[in-house]
């Protein structure tokens, strides 16, 4: 259940009562400037993100930056989620893979895949990853 205003300034004077919050809650926050927000949805997702980036770019400095990137784009991006069109977490993770598929384009272009690697990689259905649509696509 969101939280009331009242509630969620209340909420915004403390770091640590920041982790009892919901995701949705969360963005809300971040949204009326509590930048601290975004570090507790870092904190709990990171892990999630890299898993997905690894799977995609097979190369942990590439995932480690993708990582940042993609919390970089939910901090710029924070006013486009809507909590009514799905949660905070398919939202994410469809930036996670977006990102990734996107940055891997580049890295082929760019010939950093060797063609023995490129046939290894895992394919969007055969990946385990989130495929593209559903709620909030970035």
């Amino acid at each position: 259940m969101p939280l009331s205003d009242d509630e969620l300034a209340a909420s915004l004077c403390s770091p640590s009562r920041l982790r009892i919050l919901e995701d949705a809650d969360l963005m809300a926050a971040l949204s009326r400037g509590c930048n601290d927000a975004l570090a507790v949805l870092f904190e709990r997702h990171t892990a999630l993100v890299f898993r997905i980036a690894r799977v995609i770019l097979r190369d942990d400095g590439e995932a480690e930056e993708t990582v940042q990137r993609v919390f970089l784009d939910v901090f710029r991006a924070v006013s486009q989620f809507n909590p009514d069109r799905g949660t905070f977490k398919t939202w994410l993770l469809q930036y996670a893979y977006h990102r990734s598929i996107d940055r891997r384009s580049h890295l082929q272009a760019h010939r950093f895949y060797s063609r023995g690697q490129l046939d290894e990689m895992p394919t969007a259905a055969g990946g385990g990853v989130p495929g593209r649509g559903g709620a909030g696509n970035p």
